[in-house]
């Protein structure tokens, strides 16, 4: 069998189902074979509090329930080293990244992002963290 990497899962918040399955299928078929997803992000704080997780992808806009942007300092202000990387479906301004960016968030990558550049940013990351 296997080693999972990286050790603790990338954790992918989303609204959008169909997202989250095109997401781990990427994270997956590229080496990245621990990965979860959620659908309600009413329940990431309560995942955070009960398991350890390598970095988190998280969706700015989730109707009907907490949206990104409001999440974001949550899980900052009680996890200030896991790395967090906003998601968009649209066009993000270099304002709105800055402000994400401030706030705590690694970057803000757009969902349109390649797969190949989506990968590097994440091993990136995972290698500043020594996973």
């Amino acid at each position: 069998m296997r080693e999972l990497y990286p050790v603790y899962p990338v954790l992918v918040v989303d609204d959008e189902e169909h997202f989250l399955d095109s997401m781990k299928v990427t994270l997956q078929s590229n080496g990245l074979r621990n990965v979860e997803c959620c659908l309600d992000s009413r329940t990431v704080m309560t995942r955070l509090r009960g398991k350890n997780y390598s970095l988190i992808l998280l969706d700015i806009v989730m109707p009907p329930y907490i949206n990104g942007d409001k999440l974001l300092p949550e899980i900052i202000k009680e996890y200030p080293h896991l790395p967090v990387f906003m998601m968009t479906g649209t066009i993000i301004e270099d304002e709105k990244r800055e402000k994400f960016k401030d706030a705590g968030a690694l970057d803000c990558l757009e969902k349109t992002i390649s797969s190949e550049t989506l990968i590097a940013v994440i091993r990136k990351a995972l290698s500043n963290i020594g996973l």
